[in-house]
C-alpha cells in the first residue's frame, strides 16, 4: 500500500505546483499527489525544490516500471 501524506496546495499551473507540507523528510523525489480521497484527478510529480515547509514540485510522465514511493493527498 501507498503512504499517504498530508498535504496543501498553494499554487498550481500547468505544468507544476506549490505545495505545503508539515515533515519534509517523508516526501519522496517523485509521488503521485491526487486531488481528491477517490484518487482522480492526479498526477505524477518529480519534486524540483524544497523550501522550509514547502516543495516545488513539476508534473511528470513516469514510467510504468519506474517506482512511486508515496502518495501525497491534496
Amino acid at each position: 500500500m501507498d503512504k499517504m501524506i498530508d498535504c496543501e496546495l498553494v499554487d498550481i499551473s500547468e505544468g507544476g505546483a506549490k505545495v505545503h507540507v508539515t515533515n519534509l523528510v517523508e516526501v519522496p523525489d517523485k509521488f503521485v499527489l491526487k486531488f481528491s480521497l477517490l484518487g482522480n484527478p492526479q498526477r505524477p510529480c518529480k519534486v524540483v525544490w524544497r523550501g522550509e515547509d514547502h516543495i516545488g514540485v513539476q508534473f511528470a510522465a513516469i514510467a510504468a516500471d519506474a517506482s512511486i514511493e508515496s502518495v501525497v493527498e491534496v
